[in-house]
């Protein structure tokens, strides 16, 4: 469990000293070997204006594909780094202890859920790179994926209230909070990661 929190000692509502990546766009541990295959999210503090979570459909952004872009983005291999995602996010290096714990890893950018059998996009700020492909080409590839996937058409918005709990799926979704006032409202969320599940 994690308990997400912009209180400080006190109870007072401050802003984090450093972004902590919650609102890009992401699926929730992504950069380890075992991710996360569901997510429940618990409001204990929840703001009145804002802050609300936001998910994309990555099965209907695939869905929407040319049969061509689908046969490209199929054969893709994406190195997902938990590095680059706080690099990106502009939040602090990770140590030399913390890169090891959390080295690099591969997955295939289009997933097949066990479950459903659909195929679903699997990006987000922890992809760093493609794998066989010039650095800079591949984040140029993924940034204009990301943004595709993430249009309004795909997006629904959960509006938070006290003692709220959502579960969602994580290999089918990307997910990120929407912005608030750090300084005026309370958020205090309880987080658990369900991991791993079946292998795809």
């Amino acid at each position: 469990m994690h308990v997400l929190s912009n209180l400080d000692p006190n109870g007072v509502p401050t802003k984090p000293r450093e972004p902590t990546g919650t609102e890009c766009w992401h699926t929730d541990k992504s950069y380890t070997p075992t991710p996360s295959f569901a997510t429940l999210l618990y409001g204990i503090e929840v703001p009145a204006v804002g802050g609300e979570t936001l998910f994309a459909n990555m099965y209907a952004a695939y869905d929407a594909l040319s049969i061509a872009d689908q046969q490209r983005y199929d054969a893709l291999t994406v190195v997902h780094s938990w590095e680059q995602s706080r690099l990106k996010s502009g939040s602090r290096p990770p140590s030399d202890e913390e890169n090891r714990a959390a080295p690099p890893i591969l997955h295939s950018m289009v997933r097949t859920h066990p479950a459903t059998g659909r195929k679903a996009h699997y990006i987000g700020t922890h992809a760093s790179h493609i794998e066989g492909m010039p650095i800079a080409e591949g984040r140029t590839l993924l940034n204009d994926l990301l943004g595709y996937a993430t249009q309004d058409h795909f997006i629904i918005a959960h509006q938070w209230h006290k003692e709220d709990l959502l579960v969602w799926d994580n290999p089918s979704l990307l997910h990120r909070g929407a912005t608030y006032n750090e300084t005026r409202e309370k958020r205090v969320l309880h987080r658990t990661d369900v991991r791993g599940g079946p292998t795809f």
